[in-house]
């Protein structure tokens, strides 16, 4: 893994609220995954910005949210490289 991705990861991650990050390829694959962010849904994550992406073509990299009673999942994807950040709602 490319060590500046891995700085980003690692900076996000000291970042308040900030509970897990996760970072995969085009294909899905997990290139790294840290705290609460599991890698088994590196493959299901790549997907969903993909699919938003089709909803809206033209329109640039869609930035997704999920949302509940105590924290949010934001996922973007970006030259070919999908990034999740999960954080606390406080």
């Amino acid at each position: 893994m490319d060590k500046e991705v891995q700085k980003c990861v690692d900076d996000l991650m000291t970042s308040t609220g900030v509970v897990g990050v996760l970072c995969a390829d085009k294909r899905g694959m997990c290139l790294t995954s840290q705290g609460i962010a599991n890698p088994d849904y590196s493959g299901s994550l790549t997907s969903l910005t993909q699919l938003a992406a089709a909803i809206e073509p033209g329109k640039g990299d869609p930035v997704i949210l999920f949302e509940n009673h105590g924290s949010q999942c934001l996922i973007h994807q970006n030259a070919g490289m999908t990034l999740a950040v999960y954080k606390t709602n406080g």
